[in-house]
């Protein structure tokens, strides 16, 4: 049995709802790099025999030094330091666009680094020592139209190679029985039906999109893939297809998504997964607020939840009709929110009247018919236009 973490969508570089630290970067560096040292205390504690990292290390393809650096610094205290494999899977945002030209992680080879393997280059199966044995890794990584040459489209191409490396390991199960390693096929790609995350609003074009079943072949004992940075698991077949999700969140599609890394036990025709929770990710939450004038105003309009937020980054949705807009005061909102570690402030404005497009439909309405009209063409408290109708009533049988 040979245990294995499986990480994707690192994108260290995005610096969205951030501010200066003390130390001169940014409070979202910071929060990744927390999440990347926490990733490195998982795979000690779990004692995983190799790392497997399925795509997107940073935010962008030409990242900065300090970018760099950080990245650098996680795989190699993992690699070096702990005597841990690292297998690392190309991603969109790790290869420029014209092949020629270096990636972001060419450097590892360049460099030799110990126990760091970047696949991808070529379709075709690596052995990975491990202190348990050898395993096997099919990569499929992000494919570029220029790598393209007699595919006709992206989807083509990624069925086209991963069956030739399922093809490829069961040839290699001929020549190594009775005792074959296990086989995993690695992948950076979107597989049909996967629910999206905040990856969505990295994307520059339309992803190609691959039936599931094309990946979950026989010949490979686990399937770990990376680019959907939500965590999803797609277990009715063997072998299972599972993206581990983005470690970190993002933005506000990840709000309540609970971000982990996936720890695999891979073996022949029994593998079994768990996911591990990160505890060092960041939060976000949404507060909606409704200003109507009467039972809500801007001054007793409740900013905080009942559980005040605390470094979270809290998005604060007000709708308020046109008249009490300039009484909101963003200041008292900041203030009240003191404890998040961003705040975000966005109000829809309702307009004071609204004018009733259909007339002829009023003509010969009772005045207790107009008013419900009005009562639904207008934004009110639930429960509000119930009293407005009763009150009516009263006034209008004179008691």
């Amino acid at each position: 049995m040979i245990k294995v973490l499986h990480t994707a969508d690192l994108h260290v570089g995005w610096e969205n709802y951030s501010r200066p630290t003390d130390q001169g970067l940014s409070s979202c560096l910071m929060a990744f790099r927390d999440t990347l040292d926490e990733i490195t205390e998982i795979a000690v504690e779990e004692a995983v025999d190799l790392v497997v990292i399925a795509g997107d290390l940073y935010k962008m393809r030409d990242p900065s030094q300090t970018y760099q650096s950080i990245v650098a610094e996680f795989i190699a205290e993992i690699s070096r330091d702990r005597g841990i494999p690292v297998v690392i899977v190309p991603g969109n945002h790790d290869l420029p666009g014209n092949p020629t030209k270096a990636s972001t992680l060419d450097v590892f080879d360049v460099l030799e680094a110990k126990n760091v393997t970047i696949l991808g280059g070529k379709p075709e199966l690596s052995r990975i020592q491990t202190r348990s044995g050898h395993i096997v890794v099919a990569p499929l990584p992000w494919i570029r139209p220029a790598d393209l040459q007699d595919a006709d489209s992206l989807a083509t191409a990624y069925q086209t190679i991963a069956r030739q490396l399922a093809n490829e390991a069961g040839s290699m199960m001929l020549v190594d029985t009775p005792i074959r390693p296990p086989a995993i096929l690695v992948g950076h790609l979107t597989v049909a039906n996967a629910r999206p995350g905040s990856e969505a609003g990295m994307m520059l074009g339309k992803d190609p999109i691959i039936p599931v079943m094309e990946l979950a072949r026989p010949e490979f004992d686990a399937v770990m893939l990376g680019h959907i940075h939500n965590g999803q698991v797609f277990d009715d077949q063997y072998p299972v297809v599972a993206y581990c999700g983005s470690p970190q969140a993002l933005d506000f599609s990840d709000e309540g998504d609970q971000k982990h890394v996936l720890i695999w036990q891979i073996e022949k025709g029994c593998t079994t997964f768990k996911d591990v929770p990160l505890i060092t990710t960041r939060r976000f939450q949404t507060v909606n607020v409704e200003i109507d004038g009467l039972f809500t105003t801007p001054e007793n309009a409740a900013w905080s939840t009942p559980n005040s937020p605390k470094g979270e980054i809290v998005r604060v949705n007000i709708t308020v009709p046109k008249h009490l807009a300039s009484q909101i005061d963003n200041n008292a909102i900041h203030e009240a929110l003191k404890g998040a570690a961003w705040v975000q402030i966005n109000k829809r404005v309702l307009q004071d009247n609204v004018p009733v497009r259909d007339v002829a439909a009023l003509a010969g309405m009772s005045p207790m018919q107009a008013l419900e009209k009005y009562c639904q063409d207008k934004t009110l408290t639930p429960g509000f236009d119930k009293a407005v109708l009763e009150a009516a009533a009263v006034l209008m049988k004179g008691e």
